[in-house]
């Protein structure tokens, strides 16, 4: 077992992230049990802690030998071990951000930047994976998944920047994250679709849409408000990429319209019950095409508790910008509404 000593250090250099996520809007009471135990061991020493404990000694230790492993990121809960639909949901929308970055336009060089909760259940990172993108958003908000650099300003950085640039997705964002992060084009948010678009539209199928999460509109305004940067939502289907921007979204809304009556609609998430808007995709906004994952490979595993965990292994992405004029006009769209800002 780790020595007070040992764990006193990690404890003075995690110390301010635990009082941040103590403060967190949104952490749950479990997650401040777990900041108090650590004080409690802290301030009054393992032996005392451990003979007041009594049967729940078990606990610290475990919590303790996390904390010492990952940091203060330990307090948070990974979840349950989540399967199935969600992950199948998860791994499209990572081969649809891959999807993107393939396809970046010239001139640009897109990162992944959004923390991914993707993580094989049972594998021996999940826990932790899960653990980051919960800090992320109790302290950050919810980020756009990608970010799009100009391609001269990204080969100026030194490598630690680049190396910096690597690990956002896995860390909180320093005072030198931002300031790389201010060289930045815009922000990139990517759905993902199960339709094949120009199939449905030669059997009659009607238009598709792109959706926005009512609880993302003031994650989103405040990262704009924040790093003075627009973002972009890309729909990826498996055939096609549309592009429209955050702003021009928010426009509709206020609207009533995108660019026609009945093309913006409020619903309901079937899944989770949260509202949505959906925006009916102009032809206008079609960005680039997507090659088909014809090899993708059906998983089937057994986690370390005998669940079996059925999911699809896309084949590499493979998508195309050809509109680029387009894109470049969603970066550089301004709501025509100050109430929007």
């Amino acid at each position: 077992m780790v020595s007070e000593a040992e764990f006193g250090k990690k404890y003075d250099v995690q110390d301010n992230l635990l009082k941040a996520l103590a403060d967190a809007e949104g952490i749950s009471s479990s997650e401040k049990s777990s900041i108090r135990k650590l004080r409690r061991l802290k301030q009054g020493g393992f032996d005392k802690v451990k003979k007041n404990a009594k049967g729940s000694w078990d606990q610290y230790v475990e919590l303790l030998e996390e904390f010492m492993r990952i940091g203060a990121i330990a307090v948070l809960s990974a979840g349950s071990q989540r399967a199935g639909d969600f992950l199948n949901n998860q791994m499209r929308g990572r081969w649809a951000e891959d999807v993107v970055r393939a396809g970046v336009w010239e001139g640009t060089v897109i990162v992944e930047y959004g923390p991914s909760g993707a993580a094989m259940p049972g594998a021996e990172d999940h826990a932790e994976v899960v653990r980051t993108f919960r800090a992320i958003t109790l302290l950050e908000g919810k980020r756009p998944d990608l970010i799009a650099f100009d391609t001269a300003a990204f080969k100026a950085f030194s490598s630690a920047q680049t190396e910096r640039v690597a690990r956002w997705p896995h860390a909180l964002l320093a005072a030198e994250d931002k300031i790389i992060l201010a060289s930045s084009l815009c922000g990139i948010e990517v759905k993902s679709s199960l339709w094949h678009y120009q199939t449905r539209l030669k059997v009659g199928g009607g238009p598709l849409s792109v959706t926005l999460k009512e609880e993302e509109i003031e994650d989103f305004r405040g990262w704009i408000k924040r790093t003075k940067k627009p973002i972009i939502f890309v729909q990826v289907f498996f055939d096609l990429l549309y592009a429209l921007s955050f702003e021009r979204m928010l426009d509709a809304i206020a609207g009533g319209h995108l660019v026609k009556a009945g093309d913006v609609t409020k619903g309901t998430d079937r899944t989770t019950g949260k509202s949505t808007y959906q925006f009916a995709l102009p032809e206008g906004h079609r960005v680039g095409t997507v090659e088909f994952p014809n090899h993708t490979d059906g998983v089937v595993e057994i986690l370390e508790n005998g669940a079996v965990v059925p999911y699809l292994k896309f084949a590499p992405a493979a998508g195309k910008i050809q509109n680029v004029d387009r894109v470049q006009a969603e970066i550089k769209y301004t709501s025509k509404s100050e109430g929007l800002r």
